[in-house]
């Protein structure tokens, strides 16, 4: 039974200029304290993010607070998912925030929909509050979709951050987040949209992601990390499609892994190059009778000649347009 009606999972890593801002917006909300728990995971921070989260809890009984040793951004969102106790899930980043007043709204949508998964309308911000972006989402003319349906539609598009999640659904199917990669978000998608069988998207602006310029992912120091995270998510996502039955989502599947291989090529290093070519065999889809002759085209390429296709791609605009 669960005990809340969400638990909003808030992985707190050395972010003493930002997280207050955030469990703010998340206890402006138009909802009891009572129907929603929030879990902040300290990942062993060394600045003063500690002291500020337990002032918050101290004033606030819906606030827990977790301490551990450094695991990560995976480790602690699995932490918080492990001791959630609300029949719905929402990860938020400690630097982002959500629209004030939108949980009793979100919250209606989940339970009279029986949904597995929520999307939400997210927009990226600056360091100056300034939108750099908007993540616009499809309509589907409102209508209550299939995760498949919508894995098919978003191509590398991710943000975990973008979803509520029915916590059975994540708990039941042992859906948790792959330790020691970037993109940590890709790997867990594959396998969540294939499990949600009722999606909706909520189209209106509700979470503030705060894109940082020092961030990890966007440091260029992190190439060959790029490339080994990338060519981990191909590995998860064949691993995947080769213990399920479903062979629509193991074409999707298929595409998503050629998606990925890309993107090794596009962050390829001279330190990787010696073994690129051996690793690839073993994710690479050996048959390709299911294929699209584009698919097969870049299938041959990888396979053959890894080095001419990470060229291709990055003047892709010449030889990939659509």
């Amino acid at each position: 039974m669960n005990k809340y009606l969400i638990s909003i999972i808030i992985p707190v890593y050395n972010v003493q200029e930002y997280v207050e801002k955030c469990i703010l917006s998340v206890l402006n909300q138009d909802v009891s304290p009572d129907t929603y728990e929030i879990i902040i995971v300290n990942d062993g921070s060394t600045d003063n993010s500690l002291e500020i989260i337990s002032r918050f809890a101290e004033q606030h009984a819906n606030i827990k607070i977790i301490n551990q040793e450094n695991k990560g951004l995976s480790g602690t969102r699995n932490t918080g998912l492990s001791v959630a106790q609300g029949k719905f899930v929402w990860f938020i980043d400690s630097d982002d925030w959500i629209e004030n007043n939108c949980l009793n709204k979100l919250l209606n949508i989940l339970s009279t929909n029986n949904l597995d998964i929520l999307l939400i309308k997210l927009v990226i911000v600056d360091e100056n509050g300034i939108i750099t972006q908007r993540k616009e989402l499809p309509s589907f003319n409102g209508r209550i979709i299939t995760g498949k349906e919508l894995y098919n539609h978003l191509g590398l598009s991710w943000n975990v951050v973008r979803y509520i999640y029915l916590r059975d659904m994540l708990v039941k199917n042992n859906l948790y987040f792959e330790n020691g990669i970037l993109f940590e978000d890709g790997a867990f998608l594959d396998k969540v949209f294939f499990y949600a069988k009722r999606v909706k998207i909520f189209n209106e602006t509700i979470y503030y992601y705060f894109q940082r310029t020092g961030s990890i992912v966007n440091s260029l120091r992190n190439i060959d990390k790029r490339q080994d995270s990338f060519f981990t998510l191909a590995q998860k996502a064949t691993e995947f499609s080769l213990i399920i039955d479903d062979g629509d989502y193991k074409k999707l599947l298929k595409q998503k892994i050629i998606s990925y291989i890309c993107q090794c090529l596009n962050y390829q290093s001279i330190n990787h190059k010696k073994d690129f070519r051996k690793q690839l065999q073993t994710i690479l889809p050996i048959s390709y009778k299911d294929e699209t002759i584009s698919s097969k085209i870049r299938i041959f390429l990888i396979n053959n000649l890894p080095s001419l296709y990470g060229w291709m791609m990055r003047r892709k605009d010449i030889f990939f347009n659509k």
